[in-house]
């Protein structure tokens, strides 16, 4: 048998073949409303399904990500998805046709010195019960007010994270503008060992394709560089494939109040550090 392994990689059928995405669906949460609703795409019809759940539900936190964004009437600024502050990310915007171009890139020190208006959302992959009862890893966005109540469940908990249920509840709070609703999250048990045993094949999985999607748009590492200093034409990006699903948040205080890491005080950012 013809040994062909050298001559896959020779071949550059790598460099063109986009690798592919799981189309989790969406766990989102209303600010306004306190609901918390999941959203399925149809892959053959690309028809989207809303489904409203409740005020509170229960989830398995399986992978903690991050992006960066912000919006405007017209325009949204976001960067990829990614790990940590301290990757080199690219800076993408889009304007009211739904026209894409790439900004900028670096960390993201270097791109709030030049977009000072970027806001931390966190992405959690999560396992959670859908519309049927059935368990499915899902996204979920973790932004504005809620985001320092979930930094500070991140510091409580003493168990990893993955081994722990975990139940997030909507919270009413109140400025000078009017009240609100924030997501507050609560270890609520240890889960069981069978549990366990899928958790870690799922986190296994989650990892695997979005180190395939970060190897093929070499995203998220040194290679980035190179990326954003002309290795996707400007004008011409498709970036479906890239980013989770960013929209404008409901969550948002009235009065335009995020909680962001800028407003903890030093004990708390040095916790956070690497989130």
């Amino acid at each position: 048998m013809v040994d062909i392994t050298k001559a896959i990689e020779q071949s550059g059928e790598d460099n063109i073949k986009i690798p592919t995405r799981s189309n989790y669906p969406i766990l989102k949460f209303n600010g306004k409303t306190s609901i918390f609703s999941i959203i399925k795409i149809d892959e053959e019809t690309n028809e989207k399904k809303v489904y409203d759940i409740g005020d509170s539900t229960e989830v398995v936190i399986l992978k903690v990500r991050r992006i960066l964004n912000y919006f405007t009437k017209d325009d949204s600024f976001y960067t990829n998805e990614h790990d940590s502050r301290k990757d080199i990310i690219v800076l993408f915007h889009k304007d009211k046709t739904g026209k894409r171009t790439k900004l900028s890139n670096g960390t993201e020190e270097e791109l709030k010195k030049e977009y000072p208006l970027l806001k931390i959302r966190q992405v959690l992959y999560v396992l959670a019960g859908d519309n049927n009862g059935e368990e499915k890893i899902m996204k979920f966005n973790v932004k504005g007010a809620s985001l320092s109540k979930l930094w500070n469940y991140f510091q409580e908990k003493d168990s990893h994270i993955f081994e722990i249920l975990t139940s997030i509840k909507s919270e009413e709070e109140s400025n000078d503008m009017g009240s609100y609703y924030v997501m507050n999250f609560e270890n609520k048990e240890k889960i069981s060992e069978d549990k366990l045993e899928k958790v870690v094949k799922d986190i296994d999985t989650i990892v695997n394709e979005i180190n395939e999607m970060e190897k093929h748009y070499a995203i998220g590492n040194q290679e980035a560089k190179n990326l954003a200093d002309g290795g996707i034409p400007k004008d011409d990006i498709d970036t479906q494939e890239l980013f989770p699903e960013i929209e404008e948040g409901e969550e948002t205080p009235p009065g335009g109040y995020e909680k962001t890491r800028e407003t903890l005080n030093e004990e708390e950012q040095e916790a956070i550090k690497d989130l």
